[in-house]
């Protein structure tokens, strides 16, 4: 009996494991029976490894460093990895700090069976105490006859439940897939998806049109903004005090507005907002749509003889930008290949210093033009040098990520305030509008490190509708008046609405809305949520994760009360619905209308 205990006790270290990694990935439906499925293949790949214990202490490493990705991952996307997501391992080095930030003391539970195991080997037991004839077919009955007929034995709900969160199971799905995807004729790919019944908006006039006509366009895209920086005090100041002056003075604020992603995350929001269209979620969207014949705003611009440029302080491959920008619409792009990198801060250039270039740039501009800024500052870790820190923090807030991330957002909010006043003085705003939006989400609502904190800061429970929510401001100097509109729209209504306010032509198929001429508050997503979640008017709707829509959960974003799921089904089958309607108009190259 002494002699197995060794044996024993590393059974009970992958049970704890397993345990602990369902719980963090939130497994709630079925937990026991993914933790069971998930131990017992865990354990069958030892078993059958057990003549080379070396080599069985080696895939066990392996597979404990991807259960530790996932953990990371999940911590940020609320989703475990995809074979998708190889395609962006490229790009980890630009965001290994955010990676390092997400690492907590408490992952060490996910290799005390590593520890149990070498404390074994190293005395060079025979751990597992079984004749070689009887481990083969134990490891065959545990690694594959033991799940199927476990997931056999339930009804074909649960076995979907199980299949879309046991970790096993989803990869080999998920790889079955992409396979097929991949291999799969792109012609024929995606069929035009039947569509459903849905209610005629019928606008017999149109608010604003030509508002802005004629008039140059600077969009600032900024980094992890969330609306709830937005008209808020924190220890007697303002976050964001000069953004909350263009509120209040010649602008239009959106204040219920939402990203919209895909796995381009930064990129995506760009796409969407400049092209109204869902992104691709088999890849990023500026890759996979390479050859997709857009005409999306800085397109139009262009073709009415705009200058189109666009800057970002970070590498101009970074998201595959350098290909694609050119396909966008744009002419020119300054990225830290052709800027001066005299102040790094983070992930590239600072924004301070972005800014300062880009007017230097833009008062010698001839003629009417479009520039796009993205931001890079206000990135996670949000860890500043000391000079650029205005605003005192609580002492409870001091060296955490909730503080640094005051600090960087009223941090943005000054190089912003710099920014405009540069653009005053050089003249540049007398005939320009200039749009300033979130990206995404800065804080997850995911990580129980940071929601408790944050709950307490908005005064009720942070959810995914305030994680994702994230301000527009249309700001014209000079419109004589300002409008705040609380519906719920998202970035793919940015182009529909410029459209009008511009009086452009766009003769292209858009997913959104022109939010200043509609009823229709609607909006939908694929990331962070799972696809078929959405947001309409005041319901939120959240897909629940294993796959069954009964196992959602849905809520009032106003009060706060739960919702009956049932009442949602329309809603998700909409989502569905222009989710794959975009993809077939991207996948296809159907965007400009026949």
């Amino acid at each position: 009996m002494k002699d197995k205990l060794p044996f024993g006790l590393l059974l009970l270290a992958i049970w704890v494991k397993f345990s602990w990694f369902y719980n963090v990935t939130r497994v709630t439906n079925h937990y026991l029976i993914v933790v069971f499925i998930t131990f017992i293949i865990y354990s069958g790949i030892i078993l059958l490894l057990s003549k080379r214990p070396w080599l069985a202490m080696t895939v066990s490493g392996v597979l404990t460093f991807i259960f530790e990705c996932e953990v990371l991952y999940f911590r940020y996307f609320n989703k475990l990895l995809s074979f998708n997501n190889l395609s962006q391992a490229r790009f980890v080095n630009s965001v290994s700090n955010v990676m390092f930030n997400l690492l907590r003391p408490v992952d060490f539970i996910l290799v005390l069976d590593l520890i149990v195991l070498f404390l074994i080997l190293y005395k060079k037991r025979d751990y597992l105490h079984m004749r070689s004839k009887y481990k083969w077919i134990t490891a065959a009955m545990m690694v594959v006859v033991v799940p199927c007929f476990t997931l056999a034995s339930f009804g074909n709900d649960i076995a979907t439940s199980v299949m879309n969160q046991e970790f096993f199971m989803y990869h080999t799905k998920d790889g079955i897939e992409v396979y097929q995807s991949e291999t799969s004729d792109q012609e024929v790919l995606v069929d035009e998806p039947e569509p459903i019944p849905v209610e005629e908006e019928v606008v017999e006039s149109l608010n604003y049109t030509g508002l802005f006509k004629g008039k140059n366009v600077i969009t600032i895209q900024v980094e992890s903004l969330q609306d709830m920086m937005l008209l808020k005090e924190y220890n007697g100041q303002e976050i964001t005090p000069f953004l909350n002056e263009l509120i209040s003075r010649d602008s239009f604020y959106f204040s219920s507005y939402y990203q919209q992603l895909g796995r381009g995350n930064t990129s995506d929001a760009e796409f969407s907002s400049h092209n109204s269209l869902y992104p691709s979620m088999d890849d990023i969207s500026y890759n996979r749509y390479q050859s997709t014949d857009f005409r999306g705003l800085p397109v139009l611009l262009s073709e009415l003889g705009y200058s189109t440029m666009a800057f970002h302080g970070n590498e101009g491959s970074f998201w595959c930008r350098q290909e694609a920008y050119e396909k966008q619409g744009f002419k020119e792009f300054y990225s830290e290949e052709k800027l001066e990198l005299d102040e790094i801060i983070g992930m590239g250039l600072y924004d301070g210093s972005l800014y300062r270039q880009g007017v230097d740039i833009l008062k010698n501009q001839s003629g009417p033009f479009y520039s796009f800024f993205v931001t890079i500052t206000n990135h996670n870790p949000y860890e500043l040098p000391e000079d650029k820190i205005s605003i005192d923090l609580l002492e409870k807030d001091e060296e955490t990520m909730f503080g640094h991330y005051i600090e960087s957002v009223k941090n943005t909010d000054d190089t912003i305030k710099a920014f405009y006043e540069s653009l005053e003085e050089e003249g540049l705003l007398d005939n320009t509008i200039l749009i300033i939006y979130g990206d995404h989400h800065g804080m997850p609502c995911m990580d129980d490190m940071y929601k408790e904190r944050i709950s307490a800061f908005i005064g009720h429970d942070y959810d995914f509708d305030e994680m994702m929510n994230i301000p527009l401001i249309i700001h014209a100097p000079g419109m004589g008046f300002s409008e705040t509109n609380d519906n719920t729209f998202d970035q793919q209504d940015l182009l529909p609405t410029l459209v009008n306010l511009m009086d452009l032509d766009p003769n292209l198929k858009m997913m959104g809305q022109d939010m200043l001429n509609t009823s229709d508050h609607f909006t939908l997503f694929q990331t962070y949520m799972i696809k078929g979640s959405f947001i309409w008017d005041d319901i939120v709707f959240e897909m629940s994760r294993d796959g069954i829509f009964e196992n959602g959960r849905a809520w009032n974003r106003r009060t706060r009360e739960p919702v009956d799921v049932k009442d949602c089904v329309k809603g998700y089958e909409r989502a569905m619905y222009e989710i794959a309607l975009s993809k077939y108009i991207l996948e296809n190259n159907k965007v400009l209308v026949e």
